[in-house]
């Protein structure tokens, strides 16, 4: 924190001024990647507004009315958008484990605005994807009001300002925290709505005591951060309990550090994009200026009518004037088209790898269970460190609310254990049938490919000796590679329990 007199000019910083005096520089570099981010999961009106923050402007283009025209006709893809709808529809694809104790009514009223224990996870999911970062303050109700005992804020990546914390005995944590909450107000008397900074400081003061204190941004320089001085000063104790840490919880994406700032997951894809939005600009351009040409007039007076333009028109002009149309050599215009696919289809293997099914359609066997194991690991751990982040917020209230249980006890009690039904392998008909097919090319035994059909096509399963007469009794056809007679799809779809009329439920046809 800078330590500085706390002066008349101090109360008139702009806003970048005190995110440019009192910040970390990580957070101020962090806040132009997080914007850029908003703006392309957002999609092109996001995009677009931004105008030449995005967009190159030529100098040909410098006329507004050009300008305008030239974004406009710039168009930016949706691979941003729809991946992060991919991905957010994998991670959230199974229900979590959860077990709540007294702490039931987290389930399905979480939040401030009424959303359960899911949702909020799924909010998680999708900032986290988005920026790579989120935060989440557990807040006491009022009761009185009928509130629920807890609630839980959350706070977008450029609302964390600043923060300090202490290790003990290998524990660490804060000491205290910055966080912008400013917010839009509306005035009953004006029925106007104006735009409220303020901040909230997170602390522990001079006795360890945990408090909240809101304040304006000129009076953070003098705040006593270990005898809060200033703004509306709030000591939170559920039961009487004030408690002695500070329940503010920091998601990243592979870890919960306070002061560590990971790269944004899609960061590449959202520069990709942004790079294709400026190879389209000129490309559409160039289309407009072929497909209509500029009309020239030689020698005509100024003030002449605007000619009437059609083949059914006769025109009459002087003798010594001239009328034509200039057009435009479109010869660069293939290699943009050419230049705009490669990067269309860099930035669409870019899209699914990142949302791991890249591959799994065309993969069989072995391969298709590495290949979607691989892609969809990076997912995990996101999943699982989100897991563990709303476990420790669960636990954390029920300790606050029974000061008097251990840790051990806790665990026993309250558990959120995210699904990764996600990653397990669920084989197709198709694949199946492709992975039959190819068992020699892919050198695998006999046993091998019984026993991977077996597991991802939900096949009961059936002891080696029972199968190695009737394996005996096909090896012709194996020998010859003639599978003409194998009827696969009938398996496969017994195998997801749809028995075709007359079948049985038999697993030596892939033998």
């Amino acid at each position: 924190m800078l330590v500085t007199d706390f002066t008349a000019t101090t109360k008139k910083l702009a806003w970048k001024d005190f995110v440019k005096n009192f910040c970390p520089p990580e957070y101020r570099i962090k806040c132009d990647e997080w914007s850029k981010c908003r703006d392309a999961f957002s999609g092109e009106d996001a995009i677009r507004a931004a105008g030449e923050r995005y967009l190159y402007r030529p100098e040909s283009k410098k006329k507004p009315a050009a300008w305008k025209a030239y974004l406009d006709r710039a168009k930016f893809p949706a691979y941003c958008k729809d991946t992060l709808l991919k991905m957010c529809g994998i991670l959230s694809s199974g229900e979590p484990e959860m077990q709540l104790d007294d702490l039931e009514f987290f389930r399905d009223w979480a939040t401030s605005d009424h959303g359960g224990l899911v949702p909020l996870a799924n909010r998680v999911i999708e900032n986290i994807l988005k920026f790579g970062r989120y935060h989440l303050l557990l807040q006491v109700g009022d009761t009185t009001q009928g509130q629920n005992l807890f609630y839980i804020d959350h706070f977008a990546p450029e609302k964390f300002l600043d923060c300090d914390w202490e290790t003990e005995k290998g524990e660490s944590y804060l000491t205290w925290v910055l966080l912008d909450d400013s917010d839009v107000v509306f005035d009953i008397r004006t029925k106007k709505r104006d735009f409220d900074r303020r901040l909230l400081v997170l602390g522990l003061d001079q006795a360890g005591r945990y408090y909240q204190a809101r304040i304006k941004p000129e009076e953070w320089e003098g705040f006593d951060i270990l005898n809060p001085n200033a703004g509306e000063v709030e000591y939170p104790a559920p039961y009487g309990v004030i408690g002695s840490r500070i329940p503010f919880f920091v998601f990243n994406v592979t870890d919960r550090s306070f002061g560590h700032y990971q790269r944004p997951p899609m960061i590449d894809l959202v520069n990709h994009s942004i790079h294709l939005y400026n190879s389209d600009a000129p490309y559409q351009q160039t289309l407009f200026m072929t497909s209509d040409p500029t009309l020239i007039r030689k020698g005509m007076p100024k003030n002449a009518d605007d000619p009437k333009l059609g083949s059914d028109i006769f025109q009459d002009i002087p003798a010594d004037a001239d009328v034509k149309f200039l057009e435009f050599s479109g010869t660069g215009a293939n290699a943009q088209l050419q230049n705009i696919q490669l990067m269309q289809a860099d930035a669409e293997k870019m899209g699914v790898s990142i949302a791991g099914i890249e591959g799994a359609a065309n993969a069989s066997g072995v391969a298709l269970e590495i290949v979607r194991n691989a892609q969809t690991a990076a997912l995990r751990i996101i999943n699982e460190n989100i897991g563990i982040g709303l476990q420790n917020i669960l636990r954390f209230a029920y300790q606050w609310e029974h000061p008097g249980e251990d840790r051990e006890s806790v665990a026993e009690k309250i558990v959120y254990s995210p699904s990764n039904d996600f990653a397990d392998l669920k084989a197709s008909s198709q694949e199946i049938v492709q992975f039959a097919t190819n068992r020699k090319d892919l050198m695998m035994t006999k046993e091998e490919m019984r026993s991977w059909i077996e597991r991802n096509a939900g096949l009961e399963h059936r002891d080696w000796i029972e199968l190695e007469a009737e394996l005996d009794a096909e090896s012709e056809a194996e020998e010859t590679n003639n599978f003409a007679n194998m009827d696969f799809n009938r398996l496969a779809g017994q195998g997801n329990g749809q028995e075709e009329e007359g079948g049985v439920n038999n697993a030596s046809t892939v033998e």
